[in-house]
């Protein structure tokens, strides 16, 4: 059947609205009607066959506009639509719509509102939202539209990911809530694959159901025993291998312990010098921890342990002489050191194992993704929804979630990063536009 001819289309609507699918045959600043530009009737989906017009439609989505100079406009966009029936009587498809591609199937805003609200959710409460949107849109709409939008990214990526040889998986804690950076840690750029919230068996195995085991090659871990453990029976054909620099910063935290116990009433500036590498510290500093550590017994004996370490670790020394640094642990600092020391007892050959391979992952993998944990724990008060958004899709609004071979691969590291300090900017303006 041959097109309908669309009678007045409005070209000035039609530019302001620029969905590529519509053309507006109507309406003023806050109402823009509009209709898909391919008129044919279709054949049948189902059969092949012909259809017959069943009908002209509405339906009514809020939208964005987006004008160079000025502040986005939320208009109502009035879609007219035709459905059509399919003429054969056997057929299962009885009506039928041709698909949008500017909004999803079952909501009522069109993806550009969804991505404008991410964009503004990931730094305000939904409250905010709602205000800056001018109540287009309610607050517990706003909630909807979050989770909805992250779940539907996550549906995007597929089933199966594309696998690293490196994979890495380190555990945090933010807002209570322990959480795993799931990364391809090959030698090179360093990629976030998925953000795993909880530390638990059964999330861990979920997320591993999609990857291909057979490629990964080496799986790094930290020092949690649930994702060390999971590593070794759920990849049982990789090499598993501890972080040694999750080992110090276990220890660096027993060591703030003692700090806090032994030097309560020490500036925080000086607790912080202690706990950075001598080499670090200027002169002056340099006189501040002896000055500290002259007076406070306890703090002195495990500012020297630490720092033993940190020279074993750093390379100066030989990686095995974390055995006799082990052994060597001051007496009166063995409760706060137990942990380190448990770790290394039962990583040993994981630990060894890193600093064997040490070449094949990204270089100061640990350190980058604590970085990256620092950035997310400036953000409070928000759904595990935005809280992954913000790692994984926000840097990919307008972009396709896989990439040419057809896999989900991650978020580039240092795209994230980026992304993340301009997000940390825009939250400290608004919270000094507050006060």
């Amino acid at each position: 059947m041959k097109p309908r001819k669309i009678k007045n289309i409005d070209l000035e609507l039609s530019n302001e609205l620029d969905i590529e699918q519509l053309v507006a045959t109507g309406g003023d600043s806050m109402n823009i009607y509009a209709m898909n530009f391919e008129t044919e009737v279709p054949t049948c989906p189902e059969c092949h066959q012909h259809m017959r017009n069943h009908g002209k439609f509405e339906r009514q989505y809020l939208d964005v506009i987006s004008e160079k100079g000025e502040l986005p406009r939320i208009v109502i966009l009035h879609y007219l639509f035709y459905k059509y029936r399919c003429e054969n009587e056997e057929c299962g498809k009885t009506i039928y719509q041709k698909p949008i591609e500017f909004a999803r199937e079952s909501a009522n805003v069109t993806y550009r509102l969804e991505n404008l609200i991410m964009k503004h959710a990931v730094t305000m409460s939904y409250s905010q939202v709602e205000q800056k949107i001018r109540g287009a849109v309610t607050k517990q709409a706003i909630g909807q539209i979050t989770k909805r939008w992250t779940n539907c990214k996550d549906a995007e990526r597929g089933m199966i990911y594309f696998s690293p040889q490196v994979l890495g998986m380190i555990s945090f804690f933010w807002d209570n809530q322990e959480y795993i950076l799931a990364v391809d840690a090959s030698d090179g750029n360093l990629i976030i694959i998925d953000v795993i919230m909880g530390v638990e068996t059964e999330k861990i195995q979920l997320f591993l159901s999609h990857l291909n085991k057979e490629n990964i090659a080496y799986v790094v871990t930290d020092c949690n025993p649930i994702v060390v453990e999971s590593a070794k029976d759920m990849i049982p054909g990789a090499e598993v291998l501890v972080d040694t620099d999750a080992l110090f910063k276990e220890v660096l935290d027993s060591f703030r312990k003692i700090i806090r116990a032994e030097a309560m009433h020490v500036a925080n500036v000086d607790k912080e010098r202690l706990l950075k590498a001598p080499n670090e510290l200027s002169e002056w500093e340099v006189t501040r921890v002896r000055d500290i550590t002259e007076i406070k017994p306890r703090v002195s004996t495990a500012y020297d342990y630490v720092n033993t370490l940190r020279s074993i670790l750093s390379r100066d020394w030989d990686i095995t002489d974390i055995k006799d640094w082990q052994y060597k642990m001051p007496i009166d600092c063995e409760e706060e050191f137990s942990i380190a020391s448990a770790y290394v007892d039962e990583y040993w050959k994981e630990l060894l194992n890193f600093y064997k391979r040490r070449t094949v992952v990204t270089g100061e993998l640990y350190g980058k993704l604590q970085k990256l944990d620092a950035k997310m724990k400036k953000f409070k008060n928000c759904s595990v929804e935005i809280f992954r958004a913000r790692v994984l899709y926000l840097c990919k609004i307008g972009q396709k979630i896989k990439e040419t071979d057809g896999y989900w691969h991650g978020a580039d590291y240092e795209t994230v990063m980026d992304m993340m300090n301009q997000l940390v900017n825009e939250l400290e303006e608004k919270r000094n536009e507050y006060y």
